[in-house]
């Protein structure tokens, strides 16, 4: 009887993608896979689905947010959005290109953790509550980091989760160590 509960119980956490369309407030969800696999369009898909119901802060270390912004468009975001759509713009700085100011975007580099950890709050004080984190993708920011990724995980982005907002982030799978 014991071993058929615990099962039970494991089977509660698994979650497929499907699930995750709307990802649940209090969460912090970490997306793994190899390159190509598929992460940057899903969290896509999450933007395109939770729109309607909440804002959205998008964390791009790896294209520019003009890209993305693109490529929800081909997808299906429209021109008036229910909800606010933010972008914290880790690319630009990280690699040495000029960029203009714009009001749904705040400037940072994937080099400096608490750059980005400032950044992302002063969007979500402007967006208020029950906010989307899209962070894509973690990789640059470990690779500069290291370990100190770790800890900004549990201090910035598990934070966010614990004050009822939904965080979810990707990574490439083998970018480093275990850790």
């Amino acid at each position: 009887m014991r071993k058929a509960s615990q099962n039970e119980e494991e089977a509660n956490h698994v979650v497929s993608l499907t699930q995750l369309q709307e990802v649940p407030s209090r969460s912090l969800i970490l997306l793994i896979g190899p390159p190509g696999a598929g992460k940057s369009t899903f969290c896509h898909q999450i933007v395109l689905s939770n729109i309607e119901m909440r804002p959205v802060i998008y964390v791009t270390t790896e294209s520019s947010p003009s890209k993305v912004k693109d490529s929800l468009r081909q997808e299906g975001l429209g021109d008036v959005l229910p909800h606010p759509l933010a972008f914290v713009d880790a690319f630009h700085e990280t690699v040495g290109l000029p960029t203009a100011a714009q009001p749904d975007m705040v400037n940072a580099s994937s080099q400096d953790l608490t750059s980005l950890d400032i950044a992302i709050y002063k969007l979500k004080e402007r967006a208020g509550e029950n906010v989307l984190l899209v962070f894509d993708s973690l990789t640059s920011p470990y690779l500069m980091n290291g370990s100190e990724l770790l800890r900004f995980m549990r201090m910035t982005l598990s934070k966010l989760a614990a004050e009822g907002d939904a965080v979810l982030t990707c990574m490439d799978e083998g970018c480093g160590k275990k850790e």
